[in-house]
């Protein structure tokens, strides 16, 4: 479509938009259709905040069934991780204890104990820390929004005024047929 502005009689402006293939190369292969740009810029707001709406919904649900899906199998994973952990924090402190033993008994030497200890408490302060981050890893996932057409879409759900901007954000073509029929391809139906 190519863009033109006209005056009438009057004095009054009207901006409309134009078939180029009829204007600039044949008017066998096109017809003459044209659309004020008025009447073109509520028509696409419109598209645009019903699939908003619609696709806001529609992905919330999807979004909301994968999150449980994916929390189910990482938590399950995380848990598990964890789990495991602190068997291993249980084990060793058990290991401790029998180190105790050992040097009461002068089966090691007090520098021996002493050195064990330590590394032994090293151990479980990894493991620890190791138990923090698998925890705190879970709770960024658990506030993490995973789609960023929802976020985008939660953003601009109240639009009321078509910008260029939005057009370019969202928008992949339109396509203006005759009788005003108007196709609007979404950049997020691919």
């Amino acid at each position: 479509m190519h863009k033109k502005i006209s005056t009438n009689k009057y004095g009054k402006k009207y901006e409309y938009y134009i078939c180029s293939t009829y204007r600039q190369k044949s008017r066998k292969i096109c017809t003459i259709h044209k659309i004020k740009i008025d009447t073109l810029e509520k028509v696409i707001l419109k598209a645009i905040q019903i699939h908003i709406e619609k696709y806001c919904e529609i992905e919330k649900v999807l979004e909301e069934i994968k999150k449980i899906e994916i929390k189910n199998n990482k938590n399950e994973l995380n848990k598990t991780m964890i789990y495991n952990k602190e068997k291993q924090i249980k084990k060793i402190e058990e290991i401790k204890l029998g180190l105790y033993e050992d040097w009461k008994e002068k089966n090691i030497t007090k520098e021996e104990y002493i050195s064990y200890k330590e590394k032994y408490n090293e151990d479980i302060n990894k493991l620890r820390n190791n138990i923090k981050k698998i925890e705190k890893e879970m709770q960024k996932e658990n506030q993490r929004k995973e789609n960023n057409w929802i976020a985008m879409f939660e953003e601009k759900r109240n639009i009321s005024e078509l910008t260029r901007d939005i057009l370019e954000e969202l928008i992949e073509k339109i396509d203006i047929y005759e009788n005003n029929q108007i196709t609007i391809k979404f950049k997020f139906n691919k």
